[in-house]
């Protein structure tokens, strides 16, 4: 990659607009922002392109640190993602857009880690996974959902971005297999698998995964 310097006087005297470009002869412009005409680092309003000379990004930067509101673009000029930035660092809720500008996902960050609640959308505006993060883990309850309609199709917890604790595989929105899910070896403990919404049978399992004992129960419930 070939890059160009140019500057030129700015109406904040400390400051000079600067561009950077792809090519030699100077026809393709990668960046263009402010610099402290002193220090020489980025401040102020900053745009970024892509080789077909569309806009790829935009915000601030202050002591040469992406601050501030960030956006991120598709090709089509369309946002890609936007959401604020400290010291270049992800802060509080991102958001990211399909091409069509539909929403496809939100996270809240701390530090620039995924923190709270994160939710994936379908293209079709359903929601398609709900997610909870601390400090860039997964920590709690991450489920799925199905893309034609608001039914639950996973049901699982995490502690350490490590699968355990309660894990319900849904048909149809109702309960296929209800058990606990242990880190590196699957079901153990009590398993109940249904069908039509009726407790059909029941696994029990050791600590290894290992079933011990297996009841067929048609009449029984969960």
């Amino acid at each position: 990659m070939i890059l160009f310097f140019v500057s030129s006087c700015h109406q904040d005297t400390n400051l000079v607009m600067t561009q950077t470009y792809f090519d030699t002869g100077k026809t393709k412009i990668k960046s263009e922002g402010t610099i402290d005409k002193v220090t020489q680092l980025k401040e102020g309003i900053w745009k970024t392109y892509n080789r077909k000379g569309e806009l790829a990004s935009e915000g601030f930067y202050n002591n040469d640190q992406q601050t501030g509101t960030w956006k991120y673009f598709h090709p089509s000029s369309k946002v890609k993602s936007k959401g604020e930035l400290l010291d270049g660092k992800k802060e509080k809720i991102w958001e990211h857009f399909y091409d069509d500008g539909n929403l496809s996902f939100t996270a809240n960050y701390v530090n620039d880690q995924q923190d709270g609640k994160c939710q994936a959308f379908y293209r079709n505006g359903r929601l398609s996974t709900e997610s909870f993060y601390k400090n860039g883990k997964l920590n709690g309850a991450h489920i799925t959902f199905n893309s034609r309609n608001a039914d639950t199709t996973l049901y699982l917890t995490y502690v350490e971005d490590k699968r355990i604790g309660l894990f319900k595989k849904y048909h149809e929105g109702k309960p296929y297999i209800v058990g606990f899910w242990k880190p590196e070896v699957g079901f153990v403990g009590k398993v109940s698998h249904y069908r039509n919404d009726k407790l059909i049978k029941i696994e029990y399992k050791d600590n290894n995964g290992k079933t011990i004992s297996t009841e067929l129960t048609p009449k029984s419930s969960f």
